[in-house]
């Protein structure tokens, strides 16, 4: 993934500083490589400069013109903070009303938005040729290789649309209430890119097996 589309990734995350004219202050504030993790340190550093887009701007507005003892900079970001997440909470809560719609059926009412996907997912397997079908089983269970290629930093969930970073933080979570993929998906990626590359993510280390040898610096 090249810069651009490293940071359009990240303003998936930070929607309120998408404004083209923040993109190069961003780039080189950021260290390289660069990462959505190196981007989200920039933009707390550039923090007071950024621009933020016209509807954040406006809902900012008009919180300081009935607060205007909060017309600081920690008092705006906790705001912009309290925003972004409704509208993370609106667009599942669109999501759940879009799924529930399409797969019919009443009997899915008030269980969780990960498991509504799983079933959406199901009835769109269920729709595909055996053509379709033998193409998906190649890509979801690869032939092994005598070396796995790395796990990547960007991953799209199964059943989802939007890209996520493949933190250790993302990994740990997988299958949580909270969590951005779910145990099928930590599945395919250990199968996919194996547990190693996986632990590598995570910051475990292998440990050394008894009756194996392990080279030491000399």
């Amino acid at each position: 993934m090249n810069d651009k589309e490293t940071l359009v990734a990240f303003y998936k995350l930070r929607p309120e500083l998408d404004v083209r004219a923040n993109d190069g202050f961003l780039l080189e504030q950021a260290t390289k490589p660069i990462s959505i993790q190196s981007l989200t340190i920039a933009a707390n550093q550039l923090e007071s400069t950024l621009l933020i887009t016209k509807e954040y701007q406006s809902a900012w507005d008009e919180f300081v013109f009935f607060n205007p003892e909060k017309n600081r900079m920690a008092f705006r970001r906790q705001f912009l903070d309290e925003m972004r997440e409704k509208e993370i909470q609106l667009e599942a809560k669109h999501e759940y009303n879009t799924i529930f719609k399409e797969l019919g059926r009443e009997d899915l009412r008030g269980l969780p938005l990960e498991t509504l996907r799983v079933h959406r997912e199901n009835k769109r397997r269920k729709s595909l040729s055996a053509s379709q079908l033998h193409e998906l089983s190649q890509q979801e269970n690869p032939a092994p290789t005598t070396e796995p290629d790395a796990l990547p930093q960007f991953y799209t969930p199964i059943g989802k649309r939007r890209e996520i970073e493949l933190t250790a933080d993302v990994i740990r979570r997988a299958g949580t209430r909270t969590g951005e993929i779910s145990i099928t998906d930590l599945k395919f990626l250990i199968r996919r890119f194996g547990s190693t590359e996986v632990n590598r993510r995570l910051g475990v280390k292998p440990a050394v097996q008894p009756g194996f040898s392990k080279a030491l610096e000399i």
